[in-house]
Parts: structure tokens; sequence; C-alpha cells
């Protein structure tokens, strides 16, 4: 949890100390293409552009509005904006997944209990199963320690670093697709079935 909130006050640092006007990659003139997919609750919520495509105040989409970015600490995937141009579907949401320690191949990490608080969808989706939205776990049996607590994050690449003034480097890719267990609000149990899927190559900054 701590490394979620890390990476997020280091994107505010980056917001803030401006960026160059092409929004490209220190190593592609061309910019570099980002994507995610999160599939929760029968919705597919997808984003994807390239990273010299800017917003028309100057800004860039992937690192401000619908978020596709990351390090080797977290990814951060949201979609805010379903007016904007790297919108493709879905709605609004917000995915944080924190790794335990990227390498290239199975890794285990976090996703945060609150990332259904910011997904309003997600939590009517949820209630309308009888399910809690306070997080859940991978395995029927793990218990209110295990809440959020994913294994099985395949990375396939994890990218090049951006520059300082806020320009992506190359994409971290990764993926995870699992059926977890939400609690039940009916007996307390973390047993009712909720399948998820992620995939994404982000943008490293």
């Amino acid at each position: 949890m701590k490394k979620g909130i890390y990476i997020f006050l280091t994107v505010l640092i980056v917001a803030c100390g401006g960026s160059d006007d092409s929004g490209n990659s220190s190593n592609n003139l061309d910019g570099v293409d980002y994507f995610f997919e999160v599939e929760f609750g029968g919705v597919v919520n997808r984003v994807e552009g390239n990273t010299s495509s800017l917003a028309p105040n100057g800004l860039q989409p992937w690192l401000l509005y619908n978020q596709c970015y990351g390090t080797t600490d977290a990814a951060i995937l949201s979609i805010n904006d379903i007016t904007a141009e790297n919108y493709v579907s879905g709605q609004n949401m917000s995915i944080t997944m924190v790794f335990d320690n990227a390498q290239l191949g199975s890794n285990t990490g976090i996703i945060p209990n609150n990332f259904i608080n910011g997904s309003f969808y997600m939590q009517e989706y949820l209630e309308s199963i009888g399910a809690s939205s306070a997080g859940f776990v991978e395995n029927i049996g793990d218990g209110f320690g295990q809440r959020g607590i994913i294994s099985n994050i395949n990375i396939t690449d994890l990218g090049t670093q951006g520059t300082a003034l806020g320009t992506g480097g190359e994409t971290i890719k990764a993926s995870y697709d699992k059926v977890v267990y939400f609690r039940s609000i009916d007996t307390g149990d973390y047993d009712i079935p909720v399948p998820i899927r992620i995939e994404f190559s982000a943008v490293r900054i």
C-alpha cells in the first residue's frame, strides 16, 4: 500500500515539473503506443493511445486523464474522462497494481482493497450479486489478512524509464487473469466468485 502512495506522489511531482511539448519518448521520436484493458463485471474498460498525442491543453492524457503508466513498483490504470482521445470503452474506474519485486515472468503483488471505491459501476455490480466491495481474496479459505494479495502477475517486458520532465519511456507490459472471491454481505465469507482480467502496456515514468 505504501508503494502505491509513493508512486502517486512521484507522479504529482513529475506532472508539476512540466513536460516537453512533443510528448515523445526520449528513445522514440514517434512516441510510444500504450494501452490497458480491465474486464470486471462484464464490462471491458479500455484505454489506448500514443505518447506523442497530447490533449488540447498540451497535457499528456496517459499521465493525467485516462491514466496508463507505471514503474517497476506499480501500475496505475484509470478512466477519468470518457471524452478523452485515448478512451476506447468502459466506465469510470481506477486500479493500482503494486508489484512486490518486479521481474520478467510470474510475480506477486497487491491490488489495494480500496480500488473499488473509485469505481461506481464496480460497486453497483458487487452489490447486485450480494458481495461487499471491501476487498477480495484469491482463494476460498484465505482470510482477512490476504485481501488484495495477488499472484501469477505475468510481466513480459519491464520497459525503460522516462525522463525527469514527464516524457514517458518504453512500456512495461503485464497481465493478470483470475477468478477472485469477494466477501458475501449475508455470511461474511469470502466466497462470491468474480472474474477479473487485467492486461496492460503502460508507459514507464
